[in-house]
């Protein structure tokens, strides 16, 4: 059988990894993890040209399709006669692997964080990729069923670690998906919740006629059962599903990331902008680096406008007011935003719980080769004290409780 160990030292198809990202599930006996598609037949809608059963047979070679070298997809009953356990799960086919190094969830899925935003180059290139449509069909499409009624494609969210709580801000940091069109649907406080009557986990949702228009379905019963629900036509491009729509049927809301991305999705992204049109928008939008990428610029901003203004290297030290000046344009004290850990290859790891406000001498200081290595590592030292939300982050991103472990690497990977 396939182990866990040569599918973390090996490159993934970015389907199967978005299918390992969105949930993985450990038997009882920690011997066997897996992941597994589960979708039911609706009940209120009659399809003709997908039938149920004879498509649910056929959707395991479906899935061993997409997952390209590991065509480990085999039924619920063919891994239940070898030994393999699922209990309560409710699989109808899976993909598992032995636990040859008895790793757990947390761990699992700090190397599968590392393995994304070290390794897939592909996430760092603009505007909705086919890697990146193949990576979000796999993190949403093979659990939960369509929504006949509400406007969702959605899966119940099951927060094992904080890193799990972030999985629909990656999402939205790296895959391009509008924030306005995410959904975070709190069953636990609902009145069936709370009374008893109906235990239901909280669920992550994504606007379905964005999702279908943008990035399409693989799973024929559930386009099938969407075009019938609206009454909509469909056609497959290339054994994917999408749909076209007359008009915008997602609602626009606002904060100052959304704000934001919805900047640059309406007037950068996949066009071009002569220069003066981009000094005007630089201008509007007061950035004051060049070479970022629009993700970056929005968490920056991000942090820059709800973080306190001091220093988190000196702020123990010196005055503010003798380390840096008053930004005019803001008539806020002036910072910069640092990466604590950074990957390399100019690729940030843009996420708020690895990035903190510097004055420009602690951050000058912390490029690579500045200065030596103790008065390096001494600051980064000074920054996990002094914002203790950005040791957490690199614990589990270097999957290590050892502090000195994790300043070494952190001071490794400075640029």
């Amino acid at each position: 059988m396939l182990k866990i160990s040569d599918l973390l030292k090996n490159e993934l198809n970015p389907f199967l990894l978005g299918v390992f990202f969105s949930r993985r599930v450990f038997t009882k006996d920690n011997k066997y993890i897996f992941v597994y598609s589960y979708f039911k037949k609706s009940q209120v809608i009659n399809t003709d040209k997908i039938d149920y059963d004879l498509y649910l047979t056929m959707y395991t070679e479906k899935l061993n399709e997409l997952s390209g070298e590991y065509k480990n997809w085999k039924t619920k009953e063919y891994y239940e006669k070898i030994g393999v356990n699922f209990g309560r799960t409710p699989v109808q086919t899976a993909f598992v692997v032995e636990n040859d190094i008895n790793i757990d969830n947390e761990s699992l899925y700090n190397r599968l964080y590392r393995k994304l935003v070290s390794t897939c180059d592909w996430i760092y290139e603009l505007g909705m990729t086919e890697k990146k449509k193949d990576f979000i069909r796999g993190y949403m499409e093979l659990r939960g069923s369509i929504d006949t009624k509400a406007p969702y494609i959605a899966q119940d969210s099951f927060s094992d670690s904080n890193l799990e709580i972030r999985k629909p801000r990656i999402l939205v940091d790296y895959f391009d998906i509008p924030h306005y069109i995410t959904n975070i649907n709190f069953r636990d406080l609902q009145n069936d919740y709370v009374t008893g009557r109906r235990k239901r986990n909280t669920q992550f949702r994504l606007n379905i006629f964005w999702y279908l228009e943008n990035v399409g379905i693989y799973n024929a019963y559930k386009a099938e059962v969407f075009a019938k629900s609206r009454n909509i036509f469909f056609e497959p491009q290339d054994n994917v599903y999408y749909f076209k729509f007359e008009e915008e049927r997602y609602r626009h809301t606002g904060n100052i990331l959304d704000e934001r991305l919805n900047f640059y999705f309406t007037f950068l992204l996949n066009k071009e902008p002569s220069p003066n049109e981009i000094e005007f928008m630089r201008h509007q939008l007061g950035f004051e680096a060049a070479n970022i990428t629009i993700r970056n610029r929005a968490l920056s901003e991000t942090v820059l406008y709800t973080m306190p203004d001091e220093c988190v290297c000196c702020k123990n030290k010196y005055n503010i007011y003798d380390r840096t000046h008053i930004n005019p344009r803001t008539e806020r004290l002036y910072f910069e935003v640092h990466h604590v850990i950074s990957i390399g290859h100019n690729k940030e790891l843009d996420d708020e719980n690895n990035m903190v406000k510097l004055c420009p001498a602690c951050h000058k200081m912390l490029k690579k080769g500045y200065t030596d290595k103790e008065t390096q590592k001494s600051l980064i030292k000074d920054i996990f004290l002094n914002a203790p939300y950005t040791l957490e982050f690199a614990k589990n991103f270097f999957d290590t409780l050892d502090i000195e472990e994790i300043i070494e690497n952190v001071f490794l990977n400075l640029k």
